[in-house]
């Protein structure tokens, strides 16, 4: 029997499942992380990546996991969407693992499918990652989760720990972002930690509660939790992309279709003259009194031939570009890409009309 090679994408989910079962306390109920990551682990290893992906996604989910963890999470995420050639979806992930593990590599010889979403995810992020301190309120004699950067926008809460790391008894989480009020409730120990959460309530970082802020930052502080100022913000959900260059927008080469429709058009115009030119011609020769010369009728028959051809150069030249046009412009909906596909949607339309010795096809694209 022959036994497949195994895939870097299983060898990497078979060693974020074994971290996970091994984590102190992990559960083995069916909903716990360290068991819906082992079964995504499994699936990986059988090639089945969208079984894998959607157990990793109910692990994330489950809000049970470490900072760590979700490294390995969101790490086998990449590779999973990477193998399925889903290019965009795994640079978001990369991009999740690189704020949280700034210095993380792929191996020597990964595949394109890995390196170049991954490289995508590193420029994205230009040496930023997630930045947290925790602070003492000098007023209240609470804590406050202080979110100096997060270029993914991954906080939505936090969560005050014990030295330990353990959550302080009598301590509720705190939803928020930018600046999180923490109130330390009465006996707490003496060193506490906050940590920031996502919005599932895994836990993305973790910082010592440090002393007593500046006047002036008290009064920031005051701000609560809307205060996003100091951080900087970027939807993960639907990740902004850099500006396409011009030669990769859709438009542009709808409007050279457009063009050389018109060019196509034309030249179908005059190839209808010219025939009508040789029956009348054709018309003159049974009438009496009436010659033509031979010459002449050539002439208007190589001139046709030509309008022809030049017809058909264009309309095929036409049908190249706006192939190129609505396929940029299929992928720029597919990726949800800028405002402008919607009214793309509204006013894209084909048209087709036969001409005389060929056809004509015209794409009209919005602007």
């Amino acid at each position: 029997m022959h036994v497949p090679p195994a895939s870097p994408f299983a060898a990497g989910a078979l060693v974020l499942a074994a971290a996970l079962a091994a984590a102190p306390g992990a559960a083995r109920a069916d909903g716990d992380a360290a068991a819906l990551v082992e079964r995504a682990g499994a699936a990986v290893a059988r090639l089945d990546y969208e079984a894998a992906l959607a157990l990793y996604q109910q692990a994330e989910e489950a809000g049970q996991s470490s900072r760590e963890q979700l490294v390995q999470i969101y790490r086998a995420m990449a590779e999973s969407h990477a193998a399925l050639g889903r290019a965009d979806a795994a640079e978001t992930s990369f991009r999740r693992l690189l704020a949280l593990e700034p210095g993380t590599q792929l191996p020597e010889g990964s595949s394109p499918k890995l390196t170049v979403p991954f490289a995508a995810a590193r420029d994205f992020l230009s040496g930023r990652h997630l930045e947290i301190e925790c602070r003492r309120d000098g007023d209240s004699g609470g804590a406050t989760l202080v979110v100096s950067s997060d270029p993914v926008d991954l906080v939505a809460g936090a969560r005050l720990l014990g030295p330990g790391g353990e959550r302080v008894p009598g301590a509720d989480d705190a939803a928020g972002r930018g600046r999180i009020a923490l109130p330390v409730p009465p006996g707490a120990p003496g060193s506490l930690s906050c940590a920031a959460l996502d919005r599932h309530g895994n836990q993305l970082a973790s910082a010592a509660l440090t002393a007593a802020p500046a006047a002036g930052d008290t009064a920031a502080a005051a701000t609560g939790a809307g205060d996003t100022a100091r951080a900087a913000l970027v939807s993960t959900d639907a990740p902004e992309r850099p500006g396409r260059p011009l030669y990769a927008r859709w438009w542009l080469w709808g409007a050279a279709a457009g063009v050389t429709a018109g060019v196509a058009i034309y030249y179908g115009i005059q190839v209808g003259k010219s025939e009508d030119e040789l029956a009348e011609l054709n018309e003159m020769t049974r009438e009496e009194g009436h010659s033509i010369y031979y010459e002449d009728a050539l002439a208007i028959e190589e001139r046709g031939k030509r309008h022809a051809r030049n017809a058909n150069i264009f309309l095929g030249v036409t049908g190249a570009l706006a192939a190129v046009s609505a396929g940029l412009l299929i992928h720029q909906i597919v990726s949800g890409e800028g405002g402008e596909v919607e009214s793309a949607r509204e006013t894209a339309r084909v048209d087709a009309a036969p001409l005389p010795g060929g056809a004509f096809v015209g794409v009209t694209l919005g602007f």
